[in-house]
Order: C-alpha cells, then sequence, then structure tokens
C-alpha cells in the first residue's frame, strides 16, 4: 500500500499536465511517439523527451521511498 500512495503522489506533485497526458496515451493507450505528436501538434523528438524527463523525474523521486 506504502508504493501505492507514493506513486500517487508522485504522479500528482512531480509531474507536469503534460507529462501525464504523454506517459497516460503512451503506456495505458498503447499510442506511438508519432500519433501522439500528431494529436498535440508537436515533434516526435519533443515526445520523446517528454517522456524520458517523466520517467527520470518519477524514477529519482520514487527511489527516495524505495532505496536500492
Amino acid at each position: 500500500m506504502q508504493a501505492v500512495r507514493a506513486v500517487r503522489r508522485c504522479w500528482k506533485q512531480e509531474l507536469t499536465d503534460c507529462q501525464r497526458r504523454y506517459l497516460l496515451h503512451y503506456y495505458r493507450d498503447c499510442m506511438t511517439m508519432r500519433a501522439i505528436a500528431e494529436q498535440y501538434g508537436v515533434t516526435v523528438p519533443t515526445v520523446s523527451r517528454t517522456l524520458k524527463r517523466a520517467r527520470c523525474r518519477l524514477r529519482r523521486v520514487l527511489q527516495y521511498y524505495f532505496p536500492e
């Protein structure tokens, strides 16, 4: 249960709206980066960078909750 709370807190407090939208489209909806880019009128590298930054931010914050 602690893990779920930590992920929810991180999701709400640490990610931008854009990062959350792109992550949801990419992982939940199984959209390609190209499809996400077309939907939001941005380039594929922009989507790629945004996803990478979101994953890095999640990883960095969650390391405090679950150190190796």
